[in-house]
């Protein structure tokens, strides 16, 4: 199959995110873009294409209050956009969102970028949705992730999906399982994997521990400083911090406006030279593809602040490790398949390190992790090769399921 890797944005087309993300990751310029984009929104306020990418623009450059207004807006005027395939369709795919930032769907069209699948976004709410009304389709995949505003949502979708005329991946009922308390719960039984107990706060709580009102335990047995707090809904490792006092939960929370928390021990997964090393896997039907590897000093790790681009060294660790991604599958099955077993998605990602002990940590799993085959290949030439097995095991799954 021939792939067209890049594609210019035309401004008053339905954009999505994987060109921005393209033309970030290649360090191009994201300005002419999107001075055009607004340049036509003077002339054209009500165009529902230019809205949702404005929309994108402006989370970009994080104004995402009025992010959200233009989202708004467009929603208002249609709730289905059309990403046509860059080469000539095979699989019409209806990707079911949920109005919000971009961390709040799974980015399937990064991961799709160039391959023959038409993307039809339909943005639903708690209106029923009339399938015969929508363009024609071959699959669904509910692409919503897990939030605490989603609860009614997931059980009005699950019940509208059962008349749905086509094949459904991740339904929303095993979505749930991305929980971070829920996903703790169903994996800690799994032999060879490790993941620490993590349950809600609420801020009145945490104002009891620090001020020795109350202890770590006398909410939850397992707790033990040091912990990590992150607000509920919270993504991307925003407000996520290490606590290793109670004094440390006042100055944490005078930082932190929210009110509900995560609550996790921290495990410290450093290796012997003092480095943290995060993995990103998929798991497509149960069977696992690397996505990449990140090294750096701070645990606190994401694959940018690793610095992978200026570390030759990094970037070889990485390479090998993706090279021989088949032993690290074969060593951590159990706990691979107990993952897939346990969260019931057809599409999946992990978060994980490897404890020194050789046991699988897993720091969060969901499906609306950015996967993406977009790195610059002279500077990553070794990624392409890996990066595309996902997509063609996840379009070899649609037609499985489409069968």
């Amino acid at each position: 199959m021939t792939h067209i890797r890049f594609r210019p944005p035309q401004s008053d087309q339905f954009l999505g995110l994987a060109p921005f993300l393209r033309m970030s990751l290649l360090k191009k310029d994201l300005l002419p873009i999107s001075q055009q984009i607004f340049a036509e929104l003077e002339t054209q306020a009500n165009n529902p294409e230019l809205l949702m990418n404005a929309s994108i623009v402006m989370q970009i450059y994080n104004h995402n209050q009025l992010a959200m207004e233009a989202q708004e807006q467009a929603l208002e005027i249609q709730r289905t956009f059309y990403l046509p395939a860059q080469q000539p369709a095979k699989i019409r795919l209806l990707v079911l969102s949920t109005p919000g930032d971009l961390a709040e769907n799974t980015p399937i069209d990064c991961l799709l970028e160039g391959w023959d699948i038409d993307l039809i976004f339909y943005y639903f709410n708690e209106s029923p949705i009339v399938w015969d009304s929508l363009p024609d389709f071959d699959i669904v995949l509910v692409a919503s992730c897990y939030s605490t505003t989603h609860q009614a949502l997931f059980q009005n979708l699950s019940k509208q999906l059962k008349n749905c005329p086509k094949p459904v991946l991740n339904q929303p009922q095993f979505i749930v399982n991305t929980e971070r308390s829920k996903a703790s719960q169903i994996l800690q039984a799994i032999p060879g994997l490790l993941m620490p107990p993590t349950a809600s706060i609420h801020r009145d709580d945490l104002m009891n521990i620090a001020r020795f009102k109350d202890t770590l335990n006398t909410y939850f047995n397992w707790a033990e400083f040091p912990i990590i707090l992150r607000p509920i809904d919270s993504d991307a490792g925003k407000d996520l911090e290490k606590i290793n006092t109670p004094e440390a939960i006042t100055d944490y929370l005078n930082q932190v406006e929210d009110t509900s928390f995560y609550l996790s021990n921290f495990i410290d997964y450093a290796d012997e030279q003092q480095l943290y090393t995060k993995i990103r896997i998929v798991l497509i039907a149960g069977k696992a593809f690397i996505s990449h590897l990140a090294i750096t000093t701070d645990w606190k790790i994401h694959y940018l602040n690793a610095e992978m681009e200026q570390s030759p060294e990094k970037r070889g660790i990485e390479q090998n490790f993706m090279e021989n991604f088949d032993q690290f599958v074969q060593k951590h099955k159990v706990a691979l398949d107990g993952i897939y077993q346990q969260s019931g998605l057809d599409y999946i990602g992990i978060d994980c390190a490897e404890m020194p002990s050789g046991e699988l940590l897993v720091f969060e799993i969901d499906h609306d992790m950015i996967v993406h085959g977009m790195d610059d290949e002279t500077i990553f030439p070794y990624k392409p090769h890996f990066a595309q097995k996902i997509p063609e095991a996840f379009r070899e799954l649609l037609i499985e399921r489409m069968d």
